[in-house]
């Protein structure tokens, strides 16, 4: 008898969870999609890798840092951070220095939540010029190469693709030498708007399946 009602019991207990279970999975899958950052990324004569980067889908942030950027001819900076998770991406960079072009900032951020993103610069200049805080989506500014051309250098840069998902990157710089292109990508974020893959946030509720333990209930039925 007593083993009996210790089965009921853990029946009931089994049946009660499970629709608990079930409404947390279907309240994930009403989240963003898969986030994604990284600090500092550059291509063309010097090549740097995506530094910091990170990618997730999942319900809790994934974070990676660096205390400093690897040496380089072309950028320097310090403590990069980059963090990802389901509709979420948001990347920093600190002392930077872009000495041939005449870049620097104290702080370069760039957030993107849900398929809207802001970026934010502290203590910024070019060449001597003071560069706005918050500057509009797709600000462009030109640098003087001294003889050698032009840099372009875009604030804010918000590009969204055909799924809708925003990618926001701080700062942006493109330049032309000896006739080869060399771009740099400073502080960048990706996300997606909530709700539009529902099926892929979901995912982290898989867990749910251990309501199943609720089949004990059959042998008291039939007892």
């Amino acid at each position: 008898m007593r083993l009996q009602a210790l089965t009921r019991c853990a029946a009931v207990a089994g049946a009660l969870a499970l629709p608990l279970t079930l409404g947390a999975t279907a309240a994930s899958a009403t989240s963003g999609g898969t986030g994604a950052a990284f600090a500092i990324s550059a291509t063309g004569p010097v090549a740097i890798p995506a530094t910091p980067s990170v990618a997730s889908s999942g319900q809790q942030p994934v974070r990676k840092s660096v205390a400093e950027l690897p040496a380089n001819p072309l950028v320097r900076a310090r403590i990069l951070n980059a963090a990802a998770w389901s509709g979420h991406g948001r990347a920093s960079v600190v002392d930077l220095n872009v000495a041939k072009i005449g870049l620097s900032a104290h702080v370069v951020t760039a957030k993107c939540e849900n398929g809207n993103g802001v970026s934010h610069l502290t203590k910024a200049t070019l060449q001597g010029r003071t560069l706005k805080l918050d500057a509009s989506p797709n600000t462009t500014v030109t640098a003087d190469l001294k003889g050698l051309g032009n840099a372009t250098v875009t604030l804010n840069k918000q590009v969204r693709d055909k799924d809708g998902n925003l990618t926001i990157t701080a700062i942006e710089v493109s330049a032309t030498l000896a006739g080869k292109t060399q771009t740099l990508s400073i502080a960048s974020a990706t996300c997606g708007k909530a709700g539009d893959h529902p099926g892929e946030p979901g995912e982290p509720g898989e867990p749910s399946t251990p309501g199943s333990p609720s089949s004990p209930a059959t042998p008291p039925g039939e007892a």
